[in-house]
């Protein structure tokens, strides 16, 4: 049955109830006739997402309900008069409360009572309606106040003191995100199980192309999709829904053109890239697996991963996860028919990556073509040079961050490339293990993007950094329950990878020292996406290149010229992650974010 437009009907009150019957509107007007004027106050007072609040505003606005006007560098929303005609509807809902009592200038007799005249003339001296005398707890009557009061929830009516109102606020977020990843990570574990079968050989070759298919993910997801995050979230963190709208089909160009940057070389010519790192054997069992994995999935990956960084930027982080998870859970048993059963080998991996990221990229387009982000992007949208810069700003800070981290890995597998196939694949291994702990943060970061990015559109950096802190810290819980284990059982989970014995040998060397700087890393990629969030990517950027510094410089020195071999090797691995992580945590404090009047941003 079609749906109904009281708008177009003749009788008034169906006109009123085409802008006053949706269930938002009443307690927006309520937070504005308590003087709440900012989009992050109504957002906390509200616990309303924020697409939705943003679409709900503008059509207040468009009603003339409230104006939306330049105050502070920012937008405020200010009661027309049409909008405070409608108080005693407001207050006639709230006498069917239980604990109503509405005031006592409003209950005197008709004769004594001109309520438009009345709350004009105290509404320009200054006074704001008691909310105390309608709901459970009181509703900020300032901007000030609105940002420095703690978050109320509409699930309980109670008020939630600010740090458990933020651990909420990031877990209800992470948790869709976090979900997705352990899903991610299930599968990647079993791709190394699955390379070993195929022999030491073809394990060299998957481990060759490990740092490439890393970056592909890194780059798509967190890095260039982090930027589309943090770009989206701050125009809508500003109620700009149709700058959000445009920002996302320009993200879909980027991920076309990231994609190419992967497919040319290394689908064409993968024996000669690998060759450079792995030496020509493990280039030769791992070329048909990059000609699949990068020519036929390179571009379903960006799109898939960009598309998702769209409905997370909406705030949409569970429907955003959902279209993900399906395509990772379909990976390891497709990827186990292609290899063994239909007698691909390691190929057959890179054709199941393919096939599951192309189906979740038609998934997660419907999605957004349909609205799913809170609005829809327009692929007619004119391009402009503006929209590119504000997702290109932070992405290819990201991109490099992402592509440094790789370098790292990359540098080091072509050190022990010398060692033979028997390294190179024990030290892949350990990589992949230390690689996951990005998935696993990535859960907590992209709610940190998100949510620092909407703070920070508010101009309340203060917020963005308690947010950013408290997300590391979950980061570092998370990844600590991973890598701790595998810190005191090296041996055991390097036996779980491969029955070769130099193998296990090497890798349970590698995992005993630097599993144990793995956690450092995890909150290290936390503090990075919420570095995107705010825009601040210069202490990242010296995060990751002290991490190479390290990794590679300390290598030679440790290894090389101290004569210890591989053991000098990894300790310099181990050190350089943890550099990464201290130093992406010394950033986080006023002097880079700034906290006062100088550091709002729009």
């Amino acid at each position: 049955m079609p749906r109904i437009d009281f708008a177009r009907m003749r009788c008034p009150v169906a006109r009123a109830m085409a802008i006053l019957g949706e269930r938002w509107t009443i307690l927006l007007l309520r937070e504005a006739f308590a003087g709440t004027t900012r989009f992050d106050a109504f957002e906390r007072n509200l616990g309303i997402a924020p697409n939705i609040l943003s679409a709900r505003l503008a059509a207040l606005v468009r009603h003339g309900l409230l104006d939306r006007v330049p105050e502070g560098g920012r937008h405020a929303y200010h009661l027309t008069d049409r909008g405070r005609d409608a108080f005693p509807l407001y207050l006639a809902t709230t006498s069917r409360g239980p604990r109503a009592r509405p005031p006592s200038w409003w209950t005197a007799p008709p004769a004594r009572r001109c309520w438009r005249r009345t709350l004009a003339a105290r509404t320009a001296r200054g006074w704001r309606p008691s909310m105390s005398a309608f709901c459970p707890a009181p509703a900020p009557t300032t901007p000030s106040a609105a940002a420095s009061a703690p978050r109320r929830t509409m699930a309980d009516g109670g008020v939630l003191a600010a740090p458990p109102g933020r651990v909420r606020r990031i877990v209800a977020l992470a948790a869709p995100t976090t979900l997705l990843a352990a899903t991610q990570v299930a599968a990647l574990l079993i791709e190394p199980w699955l390379a070993a079968r195929q022999g030491t050989l073809a394990l060299a070759g998957w481990a060759v192309v490990l740092p490439f298919a890393l970056l592909l993910g890194q780059m798509s997801a967190g890095a260039m999709g982090g930027g589309v995050v943090s770009a989206i979230a701050r125009a809508l963190g500003a109620g700009k829904r149709e700058e959000a709208a445009a920002l996302a089909t320009h993200a879909l160009v980027i991920a076309c053109a990231g994609a190419a940057l992967f497919a040319i070389p290394l689908a064409i010519f993968p024996r000669t890239i690998l060759g450079l790192i792995g030496g020509p054997e493990a280039a030769a069992a791992g070329a048909a697996y990059s000609a699949w994995l990068f020519g036929a999935g390179a571009l379903p990956a960006w799109l898939t991963n960009t598309l998702a960084s769209i409905l997370r930027g909406g705030g949409r982080h569970a429907l955003a996860a959902r279209g993900v998870i399906g395509g990772w859970v379909a990976f390891p048993p497709l990827a186990w028919l292609l290899m063994e059963p239909l007698g691909m080998g390691l190929a057959g991996a890179g054709l199941a990556f393919a096939v599951t990221m192309t189906g979740a990229a038609a998934v997660m387009a419907a999605v957004v073509m349909a609205g799913g982000a809170g609005f829809t992007p327009h692929l007619r949208t004119p391009l402009r040079a503006a929209l590119f810069q504000r997702i290109l700003s932070v992405g290819l800070v990201a991109c490099a961050m992402a592509t440094i981290a790789n370098l790292a890995t990359i540098l080091v597998t072509a050190r022990i490339a010398h060692h033979g196939a028997a390294a190179v694949a024990g030290y892949g291994i350990s990589a992949r293990i230390e690689f996951l702990m990005i998935p696993l943060a990535f859960g907590v970061g992209s709610a940190l993007t998100a949510l620092v990015g909407r703070a920070v559109g508010a101009g309340d950096w203060a917020e963005a950094r308690r947010i950013a802190w408290t997300g590391g810290a979950l980061a570092l819980g998370v990844t600590s329950a991973i890598a701790i284990p595998v810190a005191i059982f090296p041996g055991a989970t390097a036996a779980a990878f491969t029955d070769d014995p130099a193998v296990r040998v090497i890798a349970t060397q590698a995992l005993s020292i630097i599993a144990w700087a793995m956690p450092g890393f995890g909150i290290g990629m936390a503090l990075y996406f919420a570095a995107m969030g705010a825009g601040r990517m210069t202490w990242p950027v010296a995060a990751g290149l002290s991490r190479i510094a390290l990794a590679v410089g300390g290598g030679w020195l440790f290894s090389d010229l101290m004569g210890f071999g591989l053991t000098g090797q990894f300790v310099a691995v181990a050190l350089g992650i943890t550099a990464y992580g201290a130093v992406c945590a010394v950033a986080v404090r006023p002097g880079v974010w700034p906290g006062g009047a100088a550091g709002r941003e729009r």
